[in-house]
């Protein structure tokens, strides 16, 4: 029983403190792009969970979930590959965020980014985006 309440402290203390969820939110050029990581309660580390990309014209231009998701650390940043579909159409999409990487829990700086957006019907967005760190806990 003690074992029990011990362990009950010890996640109600330290609740306040744990992530949630993490990400960037990116904007430029007339683009938005929107990536957030969910933290995994069992391994406790961040998983890809969206990934979405719009315009300022046309709204949202795509979704991607989880299953389409690949987070890449490579040379300094951050690089989020996704695939998926938007009505009939397939999308690739490619969201560098490069700059120094922050330290682990460490977002609250501007980060560079790049977006590249290719659908199967050949139309291409390119942008150059301005990035904030996201946490939500």
């Amino acid at each position: 029983m003690k074992s029990v309440y011990i362990l009950l402290v010890f996640s109600v203390l330290t609740l306040p403190f744990a992530s949630f969820a993490d990400g960037f939110k990116c904007a430029g050029q007339g683009y938005k792009a929107k990536f957030f990581d969910r933290v995994d309660p069992v391994e406790g580390k961040s998983v890809p969970a969206v990934l979405v990309i719009s315009s300022d014209e046309d709204g949202v231009v795509s979704v991607i979930r989880s299953e389409g998701l690949e987070r890449l650390q490579k040379d300094g940043a951050f690089v989020y590959k996704g695939t998926g579909k938007q009505g009939k159409l397939d999308v690739k999409v490619d969201l560098t965020i490069r700059n120094e990487l922050p330290p682990e829990g460490d977002l609250s700086k501007n980060f560079e980014g790049s977006l590249l957006v290719k659908m199967s019907d050949g139309y291409e967005i390119r942008a150059e985006l301005e990035c904030t760190g996201y946490v939500k806990r």
